[in-house]
Formats: structure tokens, C-alpha cells, sequence
């Protein structure tokens, strides 16, 4: 299990939970706990966060500009809802940054970790991750659900074949293109194409597509 803790740059916290918790838990490996969901429709759009406008259109794309950051991304199968954005890190370990919701981090949120910062492009799967042992890990945070690139092995999910070590009915797809990745200045350029994660509480699954950009930390 992959356990995340964001803090805000200059003491103020952007937790990615509800109740103001700062930890971030993206579920046991390939899948975490077994229980019910069905899927989204349509592509969302978001609404405009702190400083900026954007915009929400069911069917449509948008982007939301902030100060701190860009989000130019289109979204299949769930709903994110970014409102006066922040950009966060941890602040010991300086290992994945996020911008989400201020108030409502579940509502709408992205995260990126990576073990390496330099540039590359990722073809993701449950197997990329698993057998990499976590190179990259990409949560994606709406109404209320975390989504990851780990398949759900509940039921409905993902099965494992030790006869060829790799994960059977796996939607988990899509390339992430880092250009930049740099938590410690709040620095982030990734490009989703056609990434597809799932619930790590049921079998529903969002598609991603478009650009990120981060600036700085949100102070």
C-alpha cells in the first residue's frame, strides 16, 4: 500500500481527504477493497479555480487557468471538480506533487509520483507499475473516488496468472509523457493521452486525456 503526505508550501495543507486528513491512501496493490460502483457518463469539464476562469460543459473540454497552475484535461467516466486550486508536495520527502480542490480535494484532484525525474513518457499498466515496483504512480481524485493505474482485483476486477507473472482483464492503458517533474518547486509538465485508470474500490475506470501544467507550490 502507497501512502502519500501532501503539505501545502508555507503551512498550509492540501490533503487529498475529507476532513482534513493529509494522507493519501491509492489502495492495496492491483486493486484494494471489494465493493460496488457503476460508471460515470460523458466527458466533464471544470470549473475555474482561484484566479482564473475555464470552463463546465457536459460533453465538452475546458481549461482551468490559476496562478499556479494549468489543467487543459478532458475527462471519460467520472467528473473531477477543480475549485480554487492548490499545488502541493510532501514537504519531507519531496516524493509526488498534486493540485486538487483546496477545500474538496476529493472532489476533483490529480497526483503524480515518479522515481525518476527525468524526462520519458510511460505506456502504463498493472504490470508496468507492479513489476517496476512503483515507478510511476498516477491517483486521480473525483466525487468522492480514487482512481489509479492499478487494476481492481475484486469482483468484476482484474485476475492475477502466475502461470506468465502478469495481470489478466487489465484496462489499466494510455501513455503519461513527463516533460517536467520537480515537487520540490512545484514544477510539473505531463500530457495524458488516452489514459485509461480504475476505483480502487470497484471495477468503474475514467479515461484522461490532455495537459498539465504546475508553476510553483500553492502558498
Amino acid at each position: 500500500m502507497l501512502l502519500f503526505v501532501l503539505a501545502a508550501c508555507g503551512g498550509n495543507s492540501s490533503s487529498v481527504a475529507n476532513g482534513g486528513d493529509s494522507g493519501i491512501d491509492d489502495g492495496d496493490a492491483a486493486g484494494g477493497s471489494s465493493s460496488g460502483g457503476g460508471h460515470d457518463g460523458g466527458t466533464s469539464a471544470h470549473d475555474g479555480g482561484k484566479g482564473g476562469g475555464g470552463t463546465s460543459a457536459d460533453g465538452g473540454g475546458g481549461t482551468t487557468k490559476d496562478d499556479d497552475a494549468t489543467i487543459d484535461l478532458t475527462f471519460s467516466g467520472c467528473s473531477p471538480d477543480f475549485e480554487d486550486v492548490r499545488v502541493a508536495t510532501n514537504v519531507v520527502s519531496y516524493d509526488s506533487i498534486a493540485v486538487s480542490s483546496a477545500y474538496a480535494p476529493l472532489s476533483g484532484g490529480v497526483q503524480i509520483a515518479l522515481k525518476n525525474a527525468a524526462p520519458t513518457t510511460f505506456t502504463l499498466s498493472t504490470d508496468e507499475r507492479s513489476q517496476s515496483a512503483n515507478d510511476v504512480v498516477v491517483n486521480l481524485y473525483a466525487g468522492g473516488s480514487t482512481y489509479t493505474n492499478l487494476c481492481f482485483s475484486g469482483a468484476g476486477g482484474c485476475s492475477y496468472d502466475a502461470s506468465s507473472s502478469s495481470w489478466t482483464d487489465d484496462p489499466i492503458a494510455g501513455t503519461l509523457q513527463v516533460t517536467t517533474y520537480d515537487p520540490q518547486n512545484g514544477k510539473l509538465d505531463v500530457t495524458f493521452t488516452g489514459v485509461v485508470l480504475q476505483q480502487v474500490s470497484s471495477a468503474q475506470t475514467c479515461t484522461v486525456n490532455g495537459h498539465l501544467v504546475t508553476k510553483r507550490l500553492s502558498h
